[in-house]
C-alpha cells in the first residue's frame, strides 16, 4: 500500500478519555506500518500523554508533532491556516478526534478525514456526516449515524481498547475489609454524587467497607463537603499508578450518568477487579451483566448500593466475575483489535 503517512488531529485541551484514545490510535496505527504527523494543543494533556508513550512505546522516528494554540484555531476558522496547511501538506489522511474541526480540514484540504466519535453528541453528527469514514466507539452511536443519514459502509464499531494488558495481579489480603472504589473527572456526567450516595445508603445497613475516589475536577470541592460523614471515603486526586489503583480495589464501580465507552472500565476488568456500571450505551456494549460484570440503572444509587453490598458479602461472586472480566478484556479490548479495525478499513477505503 503506498500511503503512508497519516495526521491525527485533536483540539482537546484537558485529561481523560479523549487524550487517552488519542494515544492509543496512534500507537495502533503505528503498528501496522503508518508514520503520523499529531496536529496537536500545546500544552494539553493530549500532548502530555502523546510524549509519554513516545518515549515508552519508542516511537520517535514515527510521529512528528505539530502543536497549536487557541489563537492558531481561532485563525485558522477566519482563513490564516498557513500552520495547518504545513502540517497536512505531506499526508495520505486525516484522523480527527473532534468531529467540529471536520469542516475546517476538508475545506483546505482533499485528503480523506477519518472521524473518531467518542462523545454521541447529537450536535456533532452534522459535522460526521461530512467524514469519510466515521469510527464510533459503541454501537447505538454507530447505528445512530446511519439512521441520521451516514451510509452505513462509513459506520464502522471501532470500541476503545487497552494500550498494555496487565501481566500480572496481585492477590488480596484475605478477610481484609473490602475497598470499593471510583475513578474520573469531577463533573455532573460521572455521577460521583449518586456514587456517594450509595456509599451512605451501605453505611446505614452496617456493611463494613472502605472507599476511594480519584481524579478532580470542578466539583471536587462540592464533593469533599458532601462526604464529610463518611470517613470511610478517601479523595486520592490523579494518580499516576492506574495499575496499583485498581489492584487495591475489590469493586470498581462506575456511576456515570452517560458513558460514550468506558476506559476505566476495561481498565478495572482487566485487573480482575469486579464492576458495577451504570446502565449507559458504552457500557451496555462491554458488560454482560452477572457474567462478567453488573450493570444498574442509571441515577439509582439504592440499586447501586444493593449490588455492591452482594459482591461484597459473597467473595467467590467477585472472584468468579472478576475473573470473567479480565478473560472479556483479553479477548475483545487489546490494542491488537484496533489495529485489525482500522487496517481493514483503511485499506479497503484506499482499494
Amino acid at each position: 500500500m503506498k500511503y503512508k503517512r497519516f495526521a491525527i488531529c485533536s483540539t482537546d485541551m484537558k485529561a481523560g478519555g479523549m487524550s487517552v484514545m488519542l494515544g492509543i490510535h496512534s500507537v495502533a496505527l503505528t503498528s501496522i506500518g503508518f508514520n503520523l504527523n499529531a496536529i496537536i494543543p500545546g500544552n494539553s494533556d493530549a500532548s502530555k500523554t502523546l510524549n509519554y508513550i513516545v518515549s515508552e512505546e519508542k516511537l520517535g522516528k514515527s510521529i512528528e508533532q505539530y502543536n497549536f494554540s487557541k489563537w492558531n484555531l481561532y485563525a485558522a476558522q477566519l482563513g490564516l491556516n498557513d500552520w495547518l496547511c504545513k502540517a497536512l501538506s505531506n499526508v495520505d489522511g486525516c484522523f480527527v478526534h473532534n468531529a467540529r474541526i471536520i469542516p475546517l480540514i476538508k475545506k483546505i484540504s482533499s485528503i480523506p478525514v477519518f472521524a473518531v466519535n467518542h462523545t454521541g453528541k447529537k450536535s456533532q453528527n452534522k459535522y460526521l456526516l461530512q467524514a469519510d469514514i466515521v469510527f464510533s466507539v459503541n454501537k447505538i452511536m454507530q447505528e445512530q449515524l446511519i439512521q441520521y443519514g451516514l451510509d452505513s459502509s462509513k459506520s464502522i464499531l471501532c470500541p476503545n481498547a487497552l494500550l498494555k494488558f496487565p501481566k500480572q495481579i496481585i492477590s488480596k489480603t484475605v478477610d481484609r475489609v473490602p475497598t470499593v472504589g471510583a475513578i474520573g473527572r469531577m463533573v455532573d456526567k460521572k455521577g460521583f454524587f449518586d456514587f456517594i450516595n450509595a456509599l451512605k445508603i451501605m453505611k446505614t445497613r452496617g456493611i463494613k467497607f472502605k472507599a476511594e475516589l480519584a481524579g478532580d475536577g470542578i466539583l471536587l470541592d462540592k464533593l469533599k463537603q458532601y462526604s464529610v460523614d463518611l470517613p470511610e471515603l478517601k479523595f486520592l486526586g490523579w494518580i499516576e499508578n492506574k495499575e496499583y489503583f485498581f489492584n487495591n480495589l475489590d469493586i470498581f464501580c462506575q456511576p456515570s450518568l452517560f458513558e460514550p465507552f468506558g476506559l476505566t472500565l476495561i481498565e478495572a476488568m482487566s485487573m480482575s477487579c469486579p464492576v458495577v456500571s451504570t446502565n449507559c450505551d458504552g457500557p451496555k456494549d462491554i458488560i454482560i451483566s452477572g457474567k462478567n460484570g453488573f450493570l444498574v440503572p442509571i441515577g439509582d444509587p439504592d440499586s447501586m448500593a444493593k449490588t455492591i453490598i452482594g459482591l461484597i458479602r459473597d467473595k467467590s461472586l467477585r472472584n468468579r466475575i472478576g475473573k470473567s472480566a479480565r478473560d472479556e478484556v483479553d479477548k475483545k479490548y487489546r490494542l491488537e483489535n484496533i489495529s485489525k479495525i482500522l487496517k481493514k478499513n483503511i485499506f479497503n477505503y484506499y482499494s
